[in-house]
């Protein structure tokens, strides 16, 4: 069953990198179908309700990126009611942390106007308890062996808050430096570095471990990280920069960051001088 369960992994990871309504069109309906597998497992076990409660989170943070806002409210009341009854039953089970830790900050993130969906469900969450809980579990994945495998998934969820809520504080540098730290960075790993980094004023850095860990044509395509390197190398005026720029609007066929993307390009040219491209670039980004 958890063939079943990790399966949902890549299909919500390419909703998220790709932003095209034709890729998360084409795996939503793969959703319903795990689930029952997944509902099949002996519910004597604390993971029983834990990856039926995560694969509905999933699809949950998927739905919200696509503004399936209702459906997505719907999937994590389930979540939440899965999760605090194995809470009650397995209290020492660390992993329901890390799970209410992430479906807490998800609830809080919510437009107000969609507010009353989840009021009416009887789900409550905030992003401070939610940052506090997957605070609590990445700690447990450095200091405890048993949950060391869990240690870039925690440092995934957490970095996901971070860069949203808290980019300049503290703890979002000390997740960049553990970063640093690890042998290898997977390309969402640079995306959480990258965007500790831009937001707190560290681009060189940022252009160091992007250099060092390579991304493109041996991964899953991830135009943002082009946008990253792009804007880390326009911050101290390199020369490639408009490379990386340029890249990411050639790749990415989604529909967020083009007015960003256009936006550098034409800094670049004006720090340049060239005021035909520049004007061009700022016309390109008036008609998005």
């Amino acid at each position: 069953a958890m063939v079943a369960f990790l399966e949902n992994f890549p299909d919500v990871i390419r909703c998220f990198v790709t932003e095209e309504n034709k890729v998360f069109e084409s795996v939503k309906n793969n959703k319903e179908e795990r689930i029952t597998r997944l509902e099949a497992t002996d519910s004597k076990s604390p993971y029983h309700n834990l990856v039926i409660a995560e694969t509905q989170l999933m699809w949950a943070m998927g739905r919200i990126k696509y503004e399936e806002y209702v459906t997505a409210a719907l999937e994590l009341n389930r979540a939440y009611r899965l999760l605090v009854e194995n809470q009650k039953k397995f209290p020492g089970f660390a992993l329901n942390k890390k799970s209410l830790g992430l479906l807490h900050f998800m609830i809080g993130t919510i437009p107000d106007s969609y507010k009353y969906i989840t009021n009416l469900l009887g789900i409550r969450g905030t992003v401070k308890q939610g940052l506090n809980e997957l605070k609590s579990f990445y700690a447990l994945t450095q200091n405890d062996p048993e949950y060391a495998i869990y240690r870039t998934e925690a440092m995934l969820y957490l970095g996901m808050v971070l860069i949203n809520y808290t980019p300049y504080e503290s703890d979002a540098i000390e997740l960049m430096r553990d970063i640093e730290k690890e042998q290898t960075v997977n390309p969402l790993m640079l995306y959480i570095y990258g965007s500790i980094g831009l937001k707190s004023g560290h681009s060189d850095e940022v252009i160091s471990m992007f250099l060092k860990n390579p991304f493109g044509n041996d991964y899953f395509p991830f135009p943002y990280l082009y946008l990253q390197l792009g804007e880390a190398k326009l911050n101290r005026q390199d020369d490639d920069a408009i490379v990386w720029l340029s890249k990411y609007l050639t790749q990415f066929k989604g529909k967020n960051y083009i007015k960003a993307a256009n936006q550098r390009i034409s800094w670049y040219y004006l720090l340049k001088g060239d005021e035909a491209k520049d004007r061009k670039s700022t016309r390109l980004n008036s008609s998005h």
